[in-house]
């Protein structure tokens, strides 16, 4: 699979989930995993799609 449609993916279940851990777990994937490639896309792009908290 393209590796920008995993980001998407991953991007998707995070809004769904409002929760990288739990978008990991809807995934199928690590918590490590998709943090990976949610910062990946954003350095690829330039900015950040999530504003984080704590």
């Amino acid at each position: 699979m393209n590796i920008r449609l995993r980001q998407l993916r991953a991007f998707k279940a995070i809004v769904e989930n409002a929760s990288v851990s739990e978008a990991a777990v809807a995934r199928g994937l690590t918590q490590s995993s998709v943090s990976k490639m949610l910062a990946g896309f954003e350095a690829e792009h330039g900015f950040a799609l999530f504003d984080r908290a704590g």
